[in-house]
């Protein structure tokens, strides 16, 4: 159990990194376009780019969410002060939101994370979309509303740093 639950962490843990350097990367050829286009005059459609770096950071988190919960769960206690080794190179507690205090917990803050992650993909399908008539004006302000009670329901019960 303790080998499955470290590959799993590591393999979190290192799916961040590679996300969280996507990321970058698209959000910097945005910054880039956007840059040419103004030096040459003209206007760029970066909202997509920036939308995909967005969504890349958010996947970023939940697999680090998810990679360091569970660590900590099935492992070992993650933060220094915990253990009390004693050494003098402590790299202190880690903010609230990313400890993990049960099973629940995780799979409380990965929901809320991924219902995150669900509000930026819809945000960049209506970048894409061209409302021509009534039917599709409903259906968006739809999309808006149900996204809205998505979030809501999501931040009921106890309020927790991740949600402030």
């Amino acid at each position: 159990m303790s080998f499955n639950a470290s590959c799993n962490a590591q393999g979190s843990l290192a799916g961040t990194t590679l996300m969280m350097c996507n990321g970058v990367i698209v959000m910097g050829s945005a910054i880039m376009m956007q840059t040419n286009s103004v030096m040459s005059g003209g206007h760029a459609e970066v909202g997509g780019y920036v939308v995909a770096a967005i969504d890349d950071f958010v996947l970023g988190v939940v697999l680090l969410v998810f990679g360091l919960g569970m660590y900590e769960l099935f492992i070992s206690e993650i933060d220094q002060e915990a253990m009390g080794n004693g050494t003098d190179l402590s790299l202190g507690k880690r903010p609230e939101w990313l400890q993990t205090k049960g099973l629940d917990d995780l799979k409380k803050k990965l929901a809320k994370v991924i219902i995150m992650s669900l509000l930026v993909k819809t945000l960049g399908f209506f970048e894409s979309v061209e409302v021509s008539g009534s039917t599709e004006l409903l259906q968006a302000a739809t999309a808006v509303t149900l996204c809205s009670i998505a979030m809501y329901f999501a931040g009921l019960g106890k309020q927790d740093p991740i949600t402030k």
